[in-house]
């Protein structure tokens, strides 16, 4: 079991590993690309010499470039991203199935997802602590979180979901990395409630380049741990 796990480990790294470049790729790309648009039409005053047509074109554009093609790539990368965590998961929980002979595998546990399964898998059949991967573990726990809301509902949120405390406190504390439609999470907390009545729905939205980064490297971190975990 150690070698299967630890040469799977290094599958894991090498994978996320091209994950990281590949994300540099794009933010570098989408960053140049609106920079060349919008330094077009900074030349020579080009905006302000636009008819209606052109000003509605470029306001089109500018929007695209600016905010819908970097809030599509990353959101969608980060589903992805949180699919390989689930994915790696499984296989180590499969590995460890198969060497040990347990009584039970991942797929005869119950649970709202697999991320669920196997953590109960791993703490009955592994013996592990979710403990001794703090904060890597809350960590992915909110990601979790964020990842349903984008899933499920398009990133729409509201005062009245059982996640949303976990969620805008998060997003409050990284204002740079994620955000709430109508920039709600940089009101003071006061302002906030006067403005936004418990049924308002806020869309989250991924503002920073790096957000995906971090996720990267929080679950290369978390399943590096495991897999010393179950292999000492």
């Amino acid at each position: 079991m150690t070698q299967k796990i630890q040469y799977y480990k290094y599958l894991s790294d090498n994978f996320l590993e091209e994950f990281k470049n590949y994300n540099k790729i794009m933010e570098n790309y989408l960053f140049l690309n609106y920079r060349k648009s919008n330094m077009y039409f900074e030349e020579d005053n080009k905006i302000g010499s636009m008819n209606d047509q052109e000003l509605i074109k470029f306001s089109q554009t500018f929007f695209e470039e600016s905010i819908f093609y970097p809030q599509s790539f990353r959101t969608s990368f980060f589903i992805q991203i949180f699919s390989v965590l689930e994915h790696e998961l499984k296989e180590i929980c499969l590995i460890h199935f198969q060497q040990n002979k347990y009584i039970f595998s991942i797929a005869d546990l119950k649970g709202n997802s697999d991320i669920e399964k196997a953590k109960l898998y791993l703490k009955k059949a592994g013996n592990i602590n979710f403990d001794d991967f703090e904060p890597e573990w809350s960590y992915l726990e909110t990601m979790r979180k964020i990842r349903n809301r984008f899933v499920h509902s398009q990133g729409e949120i509201n005062q009245k979901h059982p996640d949303w405390n976990k969620i805008y406190s998060f997003v409050s504390s990284n204002e740079n990395s994620l955000g709430l439609s109508n920039c709600a999470e940089c009101l003071e907390k006061s302002e906030f409630y006067r403005l936004y009545d418990i049924d308002s729905t806020l869309t989250l939205e991924i503002q920073g380049h790096d957000f995906n980064d971090k996720m990267i490297l929080s679950v290369k971190k978390f399943l590096n741990m495991l897999a010393n975990k179950l292999t000492n």
